[in-house]
This record gives C-alpha cells, structure tokens and sequence, in this order.
C-alpha cells in the first residue's frame, strides 16, 4: 500500500497517462466490436452500404469490400494461369 502511494506520488502522470490510454483502446475495441456485429448482420440482410451513416461501418464495409474484390482478383488470376500452364503442355 505504501508503495502504491509513493509510486503515485512520483509518477502520477505517466500512471494517469497509461489508464487514460488503455481506458481510450478499450472503448475503441468495444465500440468497434459493436458496429462490426451490426454491420455484419445488415450485411447479411442485404442492406446497403451506409447503414446509419457512421464513417466507420462505411469503412468496414469498403475493407471488406475490397478485401473481397481482391481475393475474386487472385482467383481469376490463378485460374487464368492453370489454364495457360495446361494449354502450353497440351501443345507440346
């Protein structure tokens, strides 16, 4: 106990700082967490893209979006690629 009020005493600030800081990320992996749910669902239901109008579902949803985009990408890619592979040995 004493040892907690000495070591307020001296560093008071950066103890103030750190919980403020991990107060802040908790909130902000909370509040992410909530709008990811909501937005996954809507998703599913088929709604558009802005929801409620909050930038961050609008950006989870482009991430995902794109994310989805570049993976259809790498396949088209690959597909494309296993046939060229397939075509050269088929000729030679």
């Amino acid at each position: 106990m004493v040892f907690m009020a000495v070591l307020m005493q001296r560093h008071s600030s950066f103890i103030c700082m750190a919980m403020v800081m991990l107060a802040a990320m908790l909130m902000r992996v909370f509040v992410f967490m909530t709008f990811a749910q909501k937005l996954d669902v809507d998703i599913r239901r088929g709604d558009a893209v802005l929801l409620h109008g909050t930038d961050l579902q609008t950006k989870l949803f482009r991430h995902r979006q794109a994310a989805q985009l570049g993976f259809q990408r790498f396949q088209r890619h690959s597909r494309r690629k296993e046939r060229t592979e397939q075509h050269v040995a088929a000729q030679s």
